[in-house]
């Protein structure tokens, strides 16, 4: 890696360029705590067609037009930014989805709701394998004890795995490929249990060894029932089915 200067005597105004770090090996840009709301113009043109990792954390970002501009950009961070809802209904309005960015890390930002911020990722974005979003009031971390947080991290996860059918790794968490996949390959896999198909697997595999009825037949007298009188009279005081019960029946 090496510190990269102003070079052409263009005017490089708010960068801190002793504080730039580029490795071309690399094709990565860290342009890390410089108070920036916006990726210059002058970074821009210097940058904008090398660059496949950018890490722009910790500025004070609020516009995302400039990533129109990097068409080979693999991996972005935009961690401790002043990312909102609106910041990304602006940049959804304005050009083509980035197919080429595969890590994505908006970490301790201002987004609020999770439906909208899944509709324009996964249209901008359409194949992220690794996603963070910790920090951002609509996304629930997962790291309390508690089970209700648990069971709300867990239907998080679920909800952006299916927003995402290459997404590998949510937060710090692997996606579970069974949370992946259309709703008709899901639907698929319940159908080959369905009670028709196992009843077909089944049909054959146990023979009925008994028949319903006896085939001799009694004689009308010749029977094991009787009626008469009780003896003996129950009444409530204590447990006495004991009574009936003969030695011969222990």
């Amino acid at each position: 890696m090496r510190k990269v200067f102003p070079t052409g005597g263009r005017k490089m105004e708010h960068i801190n360029w002793s504080q730039v770090v580029y490795n071309q090996s690399e094709r990565k840009l860290v342009l890390i705590n410089q108070n920036l709301s916006l990726i210059p113009q002058s970074v821009i043109n210097v940058y904008c067609n090398k660059l496949s990792y950018l890490d722009v954390s910790s500025n004070r970002i609020n516009d995302l037009s400039f990533l129109r501009l990097m068409p080979c950009l693999e991996t972005l961070i935009l961690d401790n930014n002043a990312i909102t809802d609106d910041v990304l209904l602006n940049f959804n309005s304005d050009g083509n989805s980035l197919e080429t960015v595969k890590i994505l890390s908006i970490n301790n930002n201002k987004l609020e709701n999770l439906t909208l911020i899944l509709l324009i990722l996964a249209s901008e974005f359409p194949n992220l394998e690794h996603l963070s979003l910790l920090g951002n009031p609509a996304c629930p971390d997962g790291l309390s004890p508690n089970k209700s947080s648990s069971d709300s991290y867990d239907s998080y996860k679920r909800q952006v795995s299916h927003s995402f059918r290459h997404l590998k790794f949510l937060d710090s968490c692997e996606i579970q490929r069974h949370f992946n996949g259309s709703v008709t390959q899901r639907r698929a896999e319940i159908l080959k249990f369905s009670p028709k198909i196992l009843f077909a697997k089944l049909k054959g595999t146990n023979e009925v060894k008994y028949t319903p009825l006896p085939s001799n037949k009694r004689n009308p007298g010749d029977h094991c029932g009787s009626y008469s009188l009780t003896l003996y009279k129950y009444i409530g005081r204590n447990s006495e089915g004991n009574r009936f019960i003969l030695n011969n029946d222990l």
